[in-house]
């Protein structure tokens, strides 16, 4: 759960997302998801299902999850998820240092002649 999420979007003070994770799901020991409650929920049920402000979030949470799944590269920081954000920073570091190996072969070629 917690890889699966852009939890990056929380970061954004500008912003907000209109939403909060009150309780959280669990399957035995492992939390397997959240219940969302939207910062208008009025607290009343409509008949055992959530208040209209709440059910306006599910738009929403489709939205991100489905931004959240789109490739590395193609998306803004805020939406990628965990793993996302790993795999992005391992890329960099592999191209940082190829280009550092690229620099210090170059200079010591440079010191040879």
């Amino acid at each position: 759960m917690f890889s699966k999420y852009p939890w990056t979007r929380h970061g954004i003070t500008d912003n907000p997302l209109g939403f909060r994770f009150p309780t959280a799901n669990y399957d035995d020991d492992e939390i397997v998801g959240f219940d969302i409650r939207s910062t208008l929920c009025d607290g009343h049920s409509d008949g055992g299902n959530a208040c209209m402000a709440c059910r306006k979030l599910t738009p929403k949470i489709d939205n991100l999850r489905r931004l959240s799944m789109q490739p590395p590269g193609r998306l803004n920081y805020r939406y990628q998820m965990h793993d996302q954000l790993t795999q992005g920073h391992r890329s960099k570091n592999q191209v940082i240092r190829s280009l550092q190996l690229t620099v210090g072969q170059i200079s010591l070629l440079l010191r040879i002649y």
